[in-house]
């Protein structure tokens, strides 16, 4: 028995001392590694950062980017570990970099369509605000008048931006002239003075009035009618006439499209020296008339086509 306790006693010493010298042995190792203060990054760029910890040998990495007001671009926000840990050489130093300030300028949106300048705010990142509308004498419908930040103000990405958008001119409003027992080119010429259109002329004949003079129209006199309205005329003409084609001696032709049953290729092309224009080019139902004013006074060739057909012409000399 006493031989069997020494033994024991013997083996609890051996490993006791074995363990301690284990556990001293691993101290010294780890107090025998080198260890680094980690310095103070905040405000340095990229390049600094990169410089600064790889001489101390320790690594630099990027954990994310924010936006800052006081910040620069690519300058430290933050790191982790803080200023003054202690860390092993060769250990991550991580690090918050600038996205700079959340504002750029503003860009120029007057003069654009609407539809363009909602695109630009949204392509950087702009909130859009309040839309106004209002009438310009001289800006277009649906273009910018004006903006609100103005353009190059460095502007928060995240305020909102108020565009004025013009209606287009204010609409003009005319008292309906009298056009009854008026030479048709009079009333043409009259109808297009107050920026107003023609629109549909038809044909009827009341033998107590003059030929081709107006004996119905639509808005009737006196009535109120805005600019570019369409009016419409009727005209005092013999009837039983085969002719699908006139013109006076004022320069007012009338033509009338051949029967039958789909639409035809109407167009009239008047072509001289110095000119060469079409002054009608529309597809235009069986049986309907037109009547147009041309400028007699050039020396020009007059041809109305059908289809690609010529049915009349005209020589002006």
């Amino acid at each position: 028995m006493t031989r069997v306790l020494k033994v024991t006693i013997f083996s609890v010493v051996f490993l006791t001392l074995f363990g301690a010298s284990a556990y001293l042995t691993m101290r010294l190792l780890i107090k025998g590694e080198d260890t680094v203060v980690v310095p103070e990054l905040s405000g340095h760029n990229a390049v600094q950062v990169l410089k600064i910890l790889s001489g101390l040998g320790l690594n630099a990495k990027i954990k994310g980017s924010e936006y800052s007001s006081t910040i620069p671009e690519n300058h430290v926000i933050s790191q982790d570990p803080a200023p003054g840990t202690e860390i092993k050489s060769g250990r991550q130093v991580r690090v918050v970099m600038s996205k700079g300030a959340d504002t750029i300028p503003m860009p120029r949106l007057t003069g654009l369509h609407m539809q363009q300048a909602l695109l630009i705010l949204e392509g950087n990142g702009f909130c859009q605000g309040n839309r106004s509308f209002v009438s310009h004498p001289s800006v277009e419908k649906d273009r910018v008048i004006s903006q609100v930040p103005s353009p190059g103000m460095q502007t928060a990405r995240s305020r909102c931006t108020d565009l004025l958008i013009s209606t287009g001119p204010r609409m003009k409003w005319y008292k309906m002239p009298h056009l009854s027992d008026i030479p048709i080119e009079n009333a043409v010429e009259m109808i297009e003075n107050i920026n107003l259109e023609l629109g549909k002329m038809e044909t009827a004949f009341q033998k107590e009035k003059p030929p081709n003079t107006v004996i119905g129209q639509d808005p009737l006199p006196g009535h109120p009618v805005a600019e570019r309205s369409v009016v419409n005329l009727v005209v005092n003409r013999i009837p039983g006439s085969q002719n699908t084609n006139f013109m006076d001696a004022d320069g007012f032709i009338r033509h009338r499209v051949q029967p039958g049953f789909l639409k035809r290729h109407v167009r009239v092309h008047l072509e001289g020296h110095h000119t060469a224009e079409d002054l009608f080019n529309e597809y235009i139902p069986p049986g309907e008339e037109i009547l147009l004013l041309v400028p007699t006074v050039l020396k020009a060739t007059l041809r109305v086509y059908e289809d690609r057909e010529v049915v009349f012409s005209r020589v002006f000399d």
